[in-house]
């Protein structure tokens, strides 16, 4: 065997330092590698590149509030229509791409913090402490991190649940919540109380968001990373909550129209549509002042705070 093995490589050997042969082989390999770069980058920016911003989203219908349903939907469309790539591994089309997974991340954000606040308020009985066991489970799943593939050695050697598997199941828990507010199982209280804190909720979070914003520091390259990151992070975070706002204007109709809150809201959904909506092909991040250099963050930065200012201004009628 050991005889047999020197043979053939010494035969490839001979073949490699034939000079026309040796030729044909490297242009065969660097012409299959081009090819395969060629496949592999169309189907990522072709095929797995989708960035769904659709203001007219319509969620499957379900049982219960309009807003569980617009969570669980959007939360299986990203999962499984367009396919969760935060996590996808380095022979994955979707390794290559950033600007499809901070969106999808921003969209999660959203969703996390409206089921945290489902839990903590909308779900609860007034003075009671008892929560929903859904809420609670699915509050909890939302929390894993978006980036976990089937393997992560700074977690476990052994292999762990991928990320998309934990939103499905919080999706499930979310649609059994819906289903069981319909039985008279559980609550979901429609008082102004409730949904101020709900405003509260969502406005506190584009605060925080827009303090990442503008502490991001100018730059003068075309292109910034962390700057083109932040913004499809954001872009999404406003997504959703452009949707949860239309969600919950539908579920609190009453309490909306006994403060006169009609016209506010229209507006403050807009604010937020009009976010969301902004497309650029590189995400410039100039100086505010800069005649030159554009800052697109600066763009997103002001729906944020038009939207967070209409805000407080609503959670205010609210109050009173």
């Amino acid at each position: 065997m050991r005889l047999f093995l020197q043979r053939k490589w010494h035969s490839f050997t001979q073949w490699c330092k034939t000079p026309w042969q040796t030729i044909s082989f490297v242009r065969f390999f660097v012409l299959g590698l081009a090819v395969l770069v060629v496949v592999w980058l169309g189907l990522a920016f072709g095929l797995v590149h989708i960035i769904d911003d659709d203001p007219d989203y319509t969620p499957p219908e379900m049982a219960g509030p309009r807003t569980v349903a617009v969570l669980a939907g959007l939360l299986e469309r990203e999962v499984n229509d367009h396919g969760w790539t935060a996590n996808d591994p380095w022979f994955l089309p979707g390794w290559i791409l950033d600007n499809k997974p901070s969106y999808q991340q921003g969209i999660l954000r959203s969703i996390s913090r409206m089921t945290i606040e489902l839990r903590d308020s909308l779900a609860r009985v007034r003075g009671s402490s008892t929560v929903d066991p859904n809420l609670e489970r699915a509050a909890g799943l939302l929390q894993y991190p978006p980036d976990r593939w089937y393997f992560d050695f700074s977690a476990s050697i052994l292999p762990v649940a991928r990320a998309e598997s934990q939103y499905r199941q919080a999706a499930v828990r979310l649609r059994a919540y819906g289903e069981a507010v319909v039985a008279d199982e559980a609550v979901y209280e429609r008082r102004a109380d409730n949904l101020r804190a709900a405003i509260e909720r969502i406005s506190a979070d584009l605060g925080a968001l827009v303090g990442q914003i503008y502490s991001q520091k100018p730059t003068f390259w075309l292109w910034d990373r962390d700057s083109d990151n932040l913004f499809y992070g954001a872009k999404g975070q406003v997504y959703a909550y452009g949707l949860l706002l239309a969600a919950l204007r539908e579920d609190f109709a009453d309490v909306i129209d006994n403060h006169n809150l009609g016209n506010q809201w229209a507006r403050t959904e807009e604010s937020f549509q009009r976010g969301s909506a902004l497309q650029v092909w590189v995400v410039i991040q100039g100086a505010p002042d800069s005649q030159l250099i554009p800052s697109h963050l600066m763009g997103m930065g002001f729906f944020l705070l038009q939207g967070r200012t209409q805000l407080k201004e609503i959670a205010d009628i609210l109050r009173n």
